[in-house]
């Protein structure tokens, strides 16, 4: 179950981010670039595109300062990464509740 916020809440979304590499287990990723969009529950944009910042190998995080007109529900969040070589898309329609 998603964890529940009030509106006007500060919220740290935290993101592991790993890849795949062949014939092993999957290893922590740093990837060029990271970037997160958030969504409401109607599916409109309250965030597009971005930066999430580093704390170690892999772990990014972006602090969401949500707005007390927010509507109340479940957030989707997308997070996508790139460098080179490799890319990915992360997707959770249900990271957080307002209420």
């Amino acid at each position: 179950m998603a964890e529940s916020f009030d509106r006007g809440s500060a919220i740290i979304i935290e993101a592991t981010l790993t890849k795949a590499e062949p014939f092993e287990d999957p290893v922590l990723w740093d990837p060029t670039t990271v970037k997160i969009s958030v969504y409401d529950p109607s599916g409109a944009v309250k965030v597009s595109g971005q930066d999430m910042s580093r704390k170690d190998t892999g772990k990014y995080y972006y602090i969401l300062q949500t707005e007390e007109d927010w509507d109340r529900g479940y957030y989707g969040v997308e997070i996508e990464a790139s460098d080179a070589a490799y890319s990915d898309r992360f997707y959770n329609d249900v990271a957080f509740e307002l209420v």
